[in-house]
């Protein structure tokens, strides 16, 4: 089953490891990462204010990317965000996670994510919760 990757997976990581989507049978050909969920990491790595902690941080997220194929905001993705966010919306849905379960649901994939309750109101948007299994 191929998987979207959401951020709080990606995270979990220390930098010297592969993230967990590598312990998955799955393998990493089989797992995606959205534009907006690099643009959140990236945007994380930005922030830290110590130089060295700021060249640290973007390449291990510059490593990460390099594992993972990207997938685009597209015309899909766009529909399937417009129709999220223009119905009955969870209130704990941020508006990137919007983006990100708008990439899963246009491309087929299930979230792989460490925060599946932040999706649940999302209309079928399949999850799987990687923070609590092995």
């Amino acid at each position: 089953m191929p998987y979207l990757l959401d951020a709080s997976i990606l995270l979990r990581a220390p930098p010297h490891q592969k993230p967990p989507a590598s312990d998955h049978e799955e393998g990493e050909d089989d797992c995606y990462l959205s534009t907006v969920t690099a643009a959140e990491l990236l945007e994380t790595a930005f922030l830290a204010k110590d130089p060295e902690r700021r060249a640290r941080r973007v390449a291990f997220v510059e490593a990460l990317l390099d594992q993972f194929p990207l997938l685009p905001v597209d015309r899909r993705v766009a529909r399937m965000h417009a129709q999220i966010r223009s119905g009955p919306l969870p209130c704990s849905l941020r508006p990137q996670d919007a983006w990100v379960a708008a990439t899963g649901l246009a491309y087929g994939l299930t979230l792989a994510t460490a925060r599946p309750a932040d999706f649940a109101g999302v209309p079928g948007l399949r999850t799987v919760d990687w923070a609590s299994t092995p």
